[in-house]
C-alpha cells in the first residue's frame, strides 16, 4: 500500500540518492559509503560528516592500485567486476588511500536508463557536471510504484534508520558537498597511476 511509512522512506532514499550521488546520513560516527555502477567513470566514497556535510572521493576507474592481499601485484580498477567484487574494491581501496569504508552501493545503470527512459552515452558521465545533470533526469522519471523492485536499480547495505536519516535531510535543506580528486599521473587513455595516496 502506498501507506506504508517505510516504503515512502525507501522512496524517498532513491530519489536523493540518485539525485545527488548520495545525501549525508546524520551518525554520531563518520559512514564512508562507496558507490559504483557499470559504465561510471568513478568510483565514489562519499563521506558523512557529523553536521550533515559530505566529502565525496572521486575515484578514476582507469586508476592501477596494489592488491589487497598481495601489495607487489598491480591491477586496473576497471579490470573488476564492479558488482561481483565491490567488496574486492573496498578492500584496495581502503588499504591503498587508509580511507575506512562502512557501506556499499552498487548501481545497476542498464536498468535505470532501460525503465526510466534516461539514456545516456559516453559525454553523460565525462564529468562530474553532466553525471550530477544525467541523475537530475532520473529523480524526474522515479515512480512509487518503482519502491517494489528497489533491487533492479541498487544494491546495498544500508539499515531503516538510514533511510530515515536520508528522509530527514532531504526535508531540511541541501547538503554541503566537498569534492576530493586523485592525484594521478595516465599512461594511456584507458590507464593511470596514483601519484600518491592522497587527495587533492
Amino acid at each position: 500500500k502506498e501507506g506504508n511509512p517505510m516504503k515512502k522512506i525507501y522512496t524517498v532514499f532513491l530519489m536523493v540518492l540518485f539525485l545527488f550521488i548520495l545525501t549525508p546520513v546524520h551518525a554520531k560516527d563518520t559512514q564512508n559509503i562507496l558507490i559504483t555502477g557499470k559504465h561510471l567513470p568513478y568510483i565514489m566514497v562519499a563521506s558523512m560528516q557529523e553536521d550533515d556535510s559530505m566529502d565525496m572521493y572521486l575515484i578514476p576507474t582507469s586508476l592501477t592500485l596494489p592488491l589487497s592481499q598481495n601489495p607487489q601485484q598491480l591491477r586496473p580498477l576497471n579490470q573488476y567486476d564492479k558488482q561481483e567484487e565491490i567488496n574486492r574494491i573496498r578492500e584496495v581501496i581502503q588499504q591503498f588511500f587508509e580511507l575506512s569504508i562502512t557501506n556499499t552501493v552498487y548501481l545497476h545503470m542498464d536498468t535505470i536508463q532501460k525503465d526510466m527512459g534516461v539514456a545516456y552515452n559516453e559525454q553523460t558521465f565525462s564529468d562530474v557536471k553532466h553525471m550530477t545533470a544525467y541523475f537530475a533526469k532520473v529523480v524526474k522519471q522515479l515512480k512509487l510504484s518503482m519502491i517494489f523492485h528497489a533491487s533492479d536499480y541498487l544494491e546495498d547495505d544500508l539499515n531503516i534508520s538510514d533511510y530515515y536519516a536520508f528522509y530527514k535531510i532531504f526535508h531540511d535543506g541541501h547538503p554541503k558537498i566537498r569534492y576530493h580528486y586523485v592525484n594521478y599521473l595516465y599512461i594511456d587513455p584507458t590507464v593511470c597511476y596514483p601519484l600518491d595516496n592522497q587527495f587533492s
